[in-house]
């Protein structure tokens, strides 16, 4: 009986200790460790914002023609209009470069190439190149053709700087009519016809801090550029400089910019000679910007060191007030200096003569209005008014020389400076439905005072442009295109209208009126498979009916109506 109780003892145990085996190995423990958090609270400072290298977009770019289509979106001040442009649909993702051939009637072609040569994380390195030509017409041949090739190099350094260089040329030859009158060697085709080739070499390089340095960035920049009119055997040589620093209090900025320029001119002769100069302008800024207001108050100061009024100031203040998401309001005091220079001159009017000394634009005031309004997110409205007071306004007249007889003369232009005020009123609408479809239109009405001896010439009373583009399908894309200008006079001086009286040389009837503007362009395009664009352009459909043909400078036929045919393959 004993060893019975025994070894029910000793079972008992081993089971017990079996249990507490078993139990043992599932057994789950949650440990929670509690401690007391007391958070650091830091200085608030404008966080450094770090910044990628900029990418140079890869897209098909704009077909530019000389000035037989001039459509553009009123300017304020008034600016001269340039040629239309061509759009075809843009690629959906960045590729590597294009090559894009076009060609149409009246003989007109294009070529265009682009490719990235180098891309990495810090360097990227670019080539555009592109080369445009019109030319048709036998007794009055019509000609302009464009070639340019563009460097663009940019570097992204792990210090926080970025630096950008570009290298270009172009070149613009196009058809000049008349004869040289002033002495220049020119070269001469035709007695009424010749042509001009312009030569523009273009260097600069600048950089820019990427990354805050204390609150503190910077700007600088450093070019020179070359302008040369081969058949007449003058040169313009621009060197330029400058640096911005800012200095940024939360929502305020102060910012400095020193900026230096200089032109040397080389010629047959001495008229040109004088215009040399050199330019120093200093601004200084204050910047604030709070979900209210932007304001921008500052002053140019630019000294001219050579020639003409030594010392300039303009006022440059802006404050864009913005109340309510849907409304804007700018209201702006703002002055100029512009620089009328060989380059200058030539972009605005290209058959310009130089037989004469320079002079320099100023602005000492402008005073500028605008409203905004987007009453959805699709629809922008907005009214603008400027009025400025402009000295030795440039504007450019027919001058004219006849033989005895009246039967021969030739025609080119000068430049008249004249003191002005330009008051300037207008409208522009923007709808875009369904990203698809987009409507546009813009109307400036410009009115200028002079003296009462004193003319306008070749700039619009009234200007209008409307348009629409369309995508109805993916890949598919349709725009349209009209631009009036209205109210624009020309100069008929020459030798037989003027007269003596008491000594003074007097213009008789030196005024007339040329035709109004009618510009109408249609094009299309379609992307195949995400690299294969083809489009159709007809250009200044209206340009070549009799009854409504015009010209943009008077004396200086539009080329007319033009068909382009073209493809651009992305790789």
């Amino acid at each position: 009986m004993k060893g019975t109780w025994i070894i029910m003892a000793l079972l008992a145990t081993y089971g017990f200790a079996s249990a507490q085996q078993d139990d043992s190995t599932h057994v789950e423990r949650q440990i929670n460790i509690e401690k007391e958090y007391t958070p650091e609270i830091k200085d608030v400072k404008r966080k450094d914002i770090e910044y990628n290298i900029e990418e140079f977009a890869v897209r098909p770019s704009n077909l530019t023609y000389s000035n037989y289509a001039l459509p553009i979106n009123p300017q304020t001040p008034f600016s001269p209009l340039e040629a239309e442009k061509q759009n075809v649909v843009k690629l959906k993702a960045a590729k590597t470069g294009y090559a894009d051939i076009g060609l149409g009637f009246n003989m007109n072609w294009r070529a265009e190439g682009y490719y990235k040569i180098l891309k990495s994380e810090s360097n990227i390195l670019d080539v555009h190149l592109n080369h445009i030509g019109v030319y048709y017409g036998k007794k009055d041949p019509k000609a302009f053709i464009h070639t340019g090739v563009s460097f663009d190099y940019k570097h992204l350094a792990y210090t926080g700087h970025q630096i950008d260089a570009n290298v270009s040329y172009r070149n613009r030859y196009y058809s000049y009519y008349g004869e040289d009158q002033l002495g220049w060697d020119t070269l001469k085709k035709l007695d009424y016809q010749q042509f001009q080739s312009r030569h523009t070499l273009n260097m600069s390089a600048s950089a820019h801090s990427t990354k805050s340095m204390n609150d503190w960035d910077y700007k600088a920049d450093l070019g020179y550029k070359m302008d040369d009119l081969q058949y007449d055997d003058l040169a313009e040589l621009n060197l330029f400089g400058g640096v911005t620093g800012y200095k940024s209090f939360g929502k305020h900025q102060v910012e400095l910019k020193l900026f230096c320029d200089g032109y040397i001119y080389s010629s047959v002769g001495d008229v040109m000679k004088h215009s040399n100069n050199v330019f120093v302008e200093l601004a200084p800024y204050y910047n604030l910007n709070t979900s209210f207001i932007d304001l921008r108050v500052g002053a140019r100061m630019l000294m001219a060191c050579m020639r003409g009024q030594v010392f300039n100031a303009m006022p440059d203040v802006t404050a864009t007030i913005h109340p309510h998401k849907m409304v804007r309001l700018t209201l702006a005091a703002v002055g100029d200096y512009r620089r009328n220079t060989v380059a200058t001159m030539m972009d605005m009017n290209p058959y310009y003569i130089f037989n004469d000394t320079l002079k320099n634009s100023y602005t000492p005031a402008d005073f500028r209005l605008a409203l905004t309004v987007t009453p959805v997110s699709e629809l922008t409205l907005s009214a603008r008014a400027n009025y400025a007071f402009n000295k030795n306004e440039v504007n450019f007249f027919n001058a004219f020389h006849s033989d005895f007889n009246g039967l021969y003369e030739t025609r080119y232009f000068n430049a008249l400076y004249i003191d002005v005020k330009h008051l300037l009123v207008g409208f522009t609408a923007r709808y875009t439905f369904k990203e698809r479809y987009s409507f546009m239109a813009d109307f400036a009405w410009n009115k200028w005072f002079t003296a009462e001896d004193e003319e306008i010439w070749n700039k619009p009373e009234c200007e209008l442009h409307v348009g629409v583009e369309m995508m109805p399908i993916d890949g598919l894309r349709f725009d349209v295109n009209y631009y009036l200008a209205t109210g624009r006079k020309y100069s008929k001086i020459n030798d037989i209208n003027q007269e003596n009286i008491d000594g003074r040389l007097t213009l008789k009837d030196c005024t007339g009126k040329m035709n109004d503007i009618h510009d109408l362009n249609i094009g299309g395009s379609y992307l195949i498979k995400n690299l294969v664009t083809v489009y159709v352009r007809a250009n200044n459909i209206l340009g070549s009916i009799k009854d409504i043909r015009w010209q943009r400078w008077n004396g200086y036929d539009n080329m007319g109506f033009n068909m382009t045919f073209g493809a651009k393959i992305a790789f």
